[in-house]
């Protein structure tokens, strides 16, 4: 049996096992929809909610077994559970849902319709996934803060357009891989750190101007870039610099170059966490990239590609699903948790053998330790993806950590 979608209405399949028919009205507390009788377990007497019990011919053989819960978390959220054998599957709205949610199941695939006139500002903000851009900030203070730690005279005023330059640049590439990942994110779950904002799963009306926005920030960066260099004191090469990080975040999944897709990710996120965003505010800072910069950028880039693995671990199974040969889909979570550990050892080492030479302050290798504790913890971690999921925040959190340390240790440094 196949349901045609409301006109005007935009589709959503999530996952290939569903049971039933059900239209939320309202927000009903937890509802337990039965696959054999159609009928709610559970809702609240003021809460008004319609069952639709549509079942196909396969649906209906499976139906002892196979059930639909969908459960109401808070305003935005809804868990929709399809069976045992089947993983819940959390639908992340960009904007509070609409007054009528309609889960449908069409064959074996239920599809979320989503009304034309669901609002498209909060979508879009959502899609920027604003809480990665303090990641951005800290490196470009780090390098700031390395600057002048190597004796940079920092001019507090120089830094504002070239931090925008950074921070429009980052944005850009949450919507260029929204874009071009959307085909890929289907098969997939969306995890705080990976998946991307799952805004045009639920929206894909939104794609052009997602393409759009991406095109248009990285435009801005680039503007930005070319501002610092003839109105300002940052020397001529910041241009260039800025130029080729941008160009690294939209080829990272556009095409031709597809780097995510082709086993060059990790070399791309390397370049972009260890060069250009700490480059970015060591530039502005010191006008150039010296030798200082060079002792902070190697342990920089091994901490880079500790990051970029954390962010595949969650995604083995969607990676390889659609051919997307990052790390972590070529050679498993197992390999993967070792070249974790050893990166951040890598870093660690690098560090502390800056500091033992005075060439980084110590502070920085002692903070460094906390990505190498939790690398080094994930070696027990099954190979599962709740149990990566929950190694991938711990690292994620380490991570800042030692970035948030650092910079506060630098800038007490200094005073």
């Amino acid at each position: 049996m196949t349901s045609i979608p409301l006109s005007g209405w935009t589709r959503r399949t999530p996952s290939p096992d569903a049971t039933s028919l059900t239209g939320f009205l309202g927000t009903p507390s937890p509802i337990s929809t039965s696959g054999q009788t159609g009928t709610n377990s559970a809702y609240p007497l003021s809460a008004r909610t319609t069952l639709l019990p549509i079942m196909s011919p396969f649906q209906r053989q499976w139906s002892n077994s196979t059930h639909l819960l969908a459960t109401i978390l808070g305003r935005w959220k809804i868990r929709i559970i399809y069976g045992a054998l089947a993983p819940p599957h959390i639908i992340d709205f960009p904007s509070p849902p609409p007054r009528t949610v309609r889960l449908i199941s069409v064959r074996s695939s239920p599809v979320l319709m989503v009304p034309p006139d669901a609002p498209s500002i909060p979508a879009l903000i959502r899609m920027a996934r604003l809480p990665f851009l303090p990641g951005g900030i800290l490196l470009f203070f780090f390098g700031v803060l390395c600057a002048a730690w190597n004796g940079a005279a920092v001019q507090i005023d120089l830094l504002l357009l070239p931090l925008l330059v950074l921070l429009t640049g980052q944005a850009s590439v949450s919507f260029s891989n929204d874009y071009f990942d959307r085909q890929s994110d289907r098969k997939g779950m969306q995890t705080p750190l990976s998946g991307g904002s799952g805004v045009l799963l639920v929206r894909p009306d939104l794609a052009g101007a997602a393409r759009r926005i991406a095109l248009l920030l990285i435009a801005v960066s680039v503007l930005s870039a070319a501002v610092c260099v003839v109105f300002t004191a940052i020397p001529p090469v910041f241009f260039p610099f800025a130029v080729a990080g941008a160009l690294t975040g939209w080829y990272y999944t556009a095409p031709p170059l597809s780097l995510a897709y082709r086993g060059m990710g990790e070399a791309a996120t390397m370049t972009a966490f260890g060069l250009f965003m700490p480059g970015a505010g060591y530039i502005a800072a010191a006008g150039e990239l010296n030798a200082g910069f060079a002792v902070i950028m190697l342990p920089l880039l091994c901490l880079g590609l500790f990051f970029i693995l954390t962010v595949e671990l969650p995604d083995l199974e969607c990676d390889r699903a659609v051919e997307k040969w990052t790390y972590v889909a070529r050679n498993g979570r197992k390999n993967a948790y070792r070249l974790i550990a050893s990166t951040a050892a890598a870093g660690s080492g690098l560090f502390l053998a800056g500091a033992a030479v005075s060439l980084i302050y110590p502070a920085i290798a002692a903070a460094s330790l906390l990505p190498l504790a939790v690398g080094i913890a994930g070696l027990r971690s099954p190979d599962h993806r709740g149990n990566a999921i929950a190694a991938a925040k711990l690292n994620m959190a380490a991570l800042k950590a030692f970035l948030l340390l650092s910079c506060i240790a630098l800038a007490v440094s200094l005073l």
